[in-house]
């Protein structure tokens, strides 16, 4: 199994999806969300909680594909990767 599970979120007006594998491997989590997280710790605790859920001392890695204007939700400014250790 990859050291990283990796997570791509696309975000739309009418719902977020997100999709994540086991690094370049097996479909974990198919999802779909509101188009925008109640509270701002929701995406971060959403990848911390997949991380532990796995095992993945390494964190994960995420992706926002496309999107809208509608996307600075993802840590306050569009971000097209980023990585997400385990405290």
């Amino acid at each position: 199994m990859e050291d990283r599970i990796w997570v791509a979120i696309h975000p739309r007006l009418s719902e977020t999806r997100v999709l994540v594998t086991a690094g370049s491997g097996p479909t974990l989590l198919k999802a779909h969300l509101a188009p925008q997280p109640w509270h701002q710790r929701a995406l971060p605790s959403l990848l911390e909680a997949l991380a532990l859920w796995q095992r993945q001392q390494g964190g994960c890695k995420y992706f926002c594909v496309g999107g809208t204007e509608n996307t600075g939700w993802l840590l306050g400014k569009t971000i097209t990767e980023k990585n997400v250790e385990l405290s």
